[in-house]
């Protein structure tokens, strides 16, 4: 018999603490005077930590696939990962053209590499999500590998954009802890290349 989800949200909600520690710390814990500036950045690692817990609990089932209803989680919370995607750099576009700035510019020359690649990676997770929708068809079944591996790359370019504009991100704590999600996501990727994993309607 499966396990209640509540497991899974209690871990989702741990993940999600160092995130919302350091955003709060940088706001210097005052919550009544955010601005679009301070505010959008939660968004953006709320988000990447829901995706990458999402790795972390599909290399989970591949040892236990029947002790949490993995569909059910997967299918609630990627819900709550597209909110975040599509509002944080929604923020962005809209405080940069109040001002007169072009998105791409908002964070300086040196930041606009990093901002494509968080333009890309939003990109590559919405025609996922499209083409999710269409995987009985098949085109998509038989190109399906190729979706899964773009998809992958979509999660590298958003740590790679996190790690270069998160202010939280440059040092301290958190940095150490980014690196140990960037070291994650390369053995996951790893591991899912080197043994055949299920090729169902889960996050990959």
């Amino acid at each position: 018999m499966r396990k209640s989800l509540t497991q899974l949200y209690v871990l989702l909600i741990i993940i999600c603490i160092p995130s919302l520690y350091y955003w709060l710390t940088g706001v210097n814990w005052n919550i009544n005077n955010l601005t679009v500036i301070n505010t959008f950045p939660i968004f953006g690692l709320l988000a990447f930590n829901i995706m990458w817990l999402h790795l972390m609990i599909a290399w989970y089932r591949r040892y236990n696939p029947d002790k949490f209803n993995y569909k059910k989680f997967f299918r609630q919370t990627s819900n709550l990962v597209l909110a975040l995607i599509i509002i944080h750099p929604m923020l962005i576009i809209w405080k940069s053209l109040s001002i007169g700035v072009k998105p791409l510019d908002f964070a300086g020359n040196q930041g606009r590499i990093s901002i494509l690649f968080g333009a890309i990676a939003l990109t590559i997770f919405l025609l996922y999500e499209v083409i999710d929708r269409m995987r009985q068809k098949p085109v998509v079944q038989n190109n399906w590998p190729y979706v899964v591996a773009i998809n992958r790359a979509g999660l590298i370019l958003i740590y790679f954009h996190a790690l270069k504009l998160g202010t939280n991100l440059q040092n301290g704590p958190f940095k150490l802890l980014w690196i140990f999600y960037g070291i994650s996501l390369v053995a996951y990727y790893l591991s899912s290349y080197i043994k055949e994993i299920p090729r169902d309607n889960q996050p990959t």
